[in-house]
């Protein structure tokens, strides 16, 4: 948690400049008890915390948190507060409707009892549009981390130990988002925000392939563009969404399907599926039959366009 001790972090993994990503938001209504006020006053603190890594250094992108218990118009605020700061992301649940969820009752019951908390929609309620319209005008992209809220639909199985649990849990996690990516691909707000970036990070992209050529198998089937969804799925995630890969070659062979300017390299780090501190070691095995010029795509250029990064340094 010291910016500069950090960089000697990213010296020793030769890595270049870092996304900071905060811990998951689905876990604010639990922890603010249900409370708009403190829970706004500690994402702003947050985000203003976070965006002074900057001044330490022009390495680090920090994402910023947005509040949920306030209603649409102080998230729009907060995008266009840290938009104005300088920031380029936001982390955000998937699923607001079940990701913002108390432990027990009790604050359910004062969530729901708020006329304000409107952030209980789901993301296809017009509600959000003013979100969707304040994120693209301010070149704020959306943040899905592992499985961004949303709760896996089968649990791990009792009885292991904690080496088994997180190995278990990790592959599971990597892909829940293929829940969550056909909802977003079939609403319609990819076309009515065509400049609107997303990215899903810590999921891989070997699942991708076959979650988009089935969106795309569905969306002809049924005919949907005689319906409103006018653009092809796999055509709209190639122009607006993101996936992040740090591990598997199998995603790689299947770089043309996603789309060659649509995937970037991490190391997870410091979880412990990270590659860090030898992740020039997993470049080379993961990167060792993909061209130079489609590899300077993965390992930089496509993230330095998508965040505005000064490559001229």
């Amino acid at each position: 948690y010291d910016p500069i001790a950090r960089l000697e972090v990213l010296d020793r993994d030769r890595v270049d400049a870092e996304v900071l990503f905060p811990n998951p938001p689905v876990q604010n209504a639990t922890f603010f008890q249900g409370d708009a006020e403190l829970e706004l006053a500690c994402v702003k603190a947050y985000n203003d915390a976070i965006n002074q890594w900057r001044q330490a250094s022009d390495r680090y992108i920090p994402l910023a948190l947005l509040p949920y218990l306030s209603g649409i118009e102080a998230a729009v605020a907060e995008v266009e507060r840290v938009a104005g700061l300088g920031m380029r992301g936001v982390l955000m649940i998937a699923e607001p409707s079940n990701a913002v969820k108390p432990a027990g009752d009790t604050i359910f019951r004062i969530a729901s009892s708020n006329p304000a908390l409107g952030t209980l929609n789901h993301f296809n309620d017009p509600y959000w549009d003013p979100l969707w319209a304040a994120c693209q005008d301010g070149g704020i992209s959306i943040h899905w981390h592992t499985s961004a809220g949303i709760q896996l639909r089968v649990p791990l199985w009792r009885g292991y130990i904690r080496g088994q649990m997180l190995a278990a849990h990790a592959p599971a996690t990597f892909a829940v988002l293929a829940q969550f990516l056909p909802n977003l691909i079939f609403s319609g707000i990819l076309d009515r925000y065509p400049r609107l970036n997303w990215v899903c990070a810590e999921t891989g992209l070997g699942w991708l392939g076959y979650v988009l050529e089935a969106c795309d198998h569905e969306w002809e089937r049924h005919h949907l563009w005689t319906e409103g969804v006018l653009t092809r799925p796999s055509e709209l995630f190639k122009r607006q969404l993101y996936v992040a890969v740090w591990f598997e070659r199998h995603g790689i062979e299947s770089r043309y399907d996603v789309g060659i300017d649509k995937i970037m390299w991490e190391t997870d780090f410091p979880h412990n599926t990270s590659t860090y501190p030898d992740s020039w070691k997993a470049v080379e095995r993961v990167l060792e039959k993909v061209p130079n010029d489609e590899r300077q795509l993965i390992l930089w250029q496509n993230a330095a366009k998508l965040y505005g990064l000064d490559i001229s340094q």
